[in-house]
């Protein structure tokens, strides 16, 4: 059943996918690719745009590509095999500092949602129980094999800023071991290859439902993520400047969906239930409630999320970034929806 509950979201996928190219074949919809790197919750501004058929009513068909790890996601936008991407905000700016055609153009999820999860065998051995002190609990993480989506990711960079806030090197404290899913991190879980994973939602609850691991730490625990924007929705320059109404039409779709779910929580939820409608719907309950307050309100990226963003990959990577706002976020399209969409 639990793998059944984690394979929803690919499940769901398929499903609306066939009805969005049949619909779009009789209405000769515009096509739009856009990249993430996971079809889980963190996307929900984009599900509940497709479920509600924001898409078509912009007249565009949705073709939704999930191309792996953020730095793959931002990839597609800068080589052009995607118009458009969810993708961490970090990775942005790390292929903007590098010379990458992309910018930021809206907020897409507002908070790092991710969870350590240990099994019983390795909080035994490290005693990184939850009663522990928070900065205590972090150091006992140490001498584990910890499952991550892939090196230079939003995991691998949450798991690293913890340990090195606290004088810890997570190259020497950790094995950190790429599996890309969800999936694939409980799978590896339940059959010892790790000794846990970070992840957030459905694996997190699944572990915990299957007795096969415990979060230890939590996201909101974490000083380090508050006022971290997780996602941003990006293109290139190259669509800003040639395609414009594009992006406007982007961003008033994820405008139209973020309101949704701010101003009819139970309609985003039956929307939403829809998409992963093979997930157990008090499990999907649990999940929607953790994540509905970690969405925008508003498209528009302000100064102060890249401030935090900065702090956060900064630390997580040891570097010394300073990148300006302008270079890295436009805001005209966003504010101007802003104020259309209330």
């Amino acid at each position: 059943m639990i793998k059944k509950m984690l394979r929803a979201a690919a499940v769901g996928y398929l499903l609306t996918i066939g009805v969005a190219v049949s619909s779009a074949a009789a209405q000769d919809l515009e096509r739009v690719t856009i990249a993430s790197n996971n079809d889980e919750l963190t996307v929900a501004v984009l599900n509940i745009a497709r479920q509600a058929g924001l898409f078509a009513e912009e007249g565009l068909e949705l073709d939704h590509v999930t191309p792996g790890s953020g730095p793959r996601v931002a990839a597609a936008v800068m080589g052009g095999s995607a118009d458009f991407a969810l993708t961490s905000f970090s990775h942005v700016i790390q292929a903007v500092e590098e010379g990458g055609d992309i910018i930021a153009i809206a907020r897409g999820f507002d908070a790092i949602p991710y969870n350590v999860v240990l099994s019983p065998a390795a909080i035994e051995k490290t005693g990184a129980t939850p009663d522990v002190p928070f900065n205590e609990r972090v150091r006992k993480l140490q001498g584990l094999k910890i499952a991550i989506s892939g090196p230079g990711g939003a995991t691998d960079q949450f798991i690293r800023i913890m340990l090195q806030a606290r004088d810890v090197n997570p190259d020497d404290a950790l094995q950190l071991l790429p599996m890309k899913t969800g999936v694939n991190m409980l799978a590896a879980l339940e059959n010892g290859s790790t000794d846990g994973f970070i992840w957030g939602a459905p694996a997190s609850q699944a572990a915990e439902m299957q007795n096969v691991g415990k979060v230890v730490i939590h996201s909101s625990e974490v000083p380090e993520t508050q006022d971290v924007i997780l996602l941003v929705t990006a293109t290139s320059g190259k669509i800003l400047r040639e395609q414009p109404e594009l992006a406007e039409k982007v961003v008033r779709i994820f405008a139209k969906a973020m309101k949704i779910a701010e101003n009819e929580p139970e309609r985003a939820h039956e929307l939403l239930q829809q998409h992963y409608a093979d997930t157990e719907p008090g499990l999907f309950t649990e999940m929607w409630n953790d994540y509905r307050e970690m969405l925008p309100r508003d498209p528009v990226i302000r100064p102060e999320h890249l401030t935090a963003s900065l702090t956060w990959l900064n630390t997580a990577e040891r570097l010394s970034l300073a990148t300006p706002f302008e270079k890295v976020v436009n805001t005209e399209i966003a504010e101007r929806i802003a104020k259309e969409v209330q």
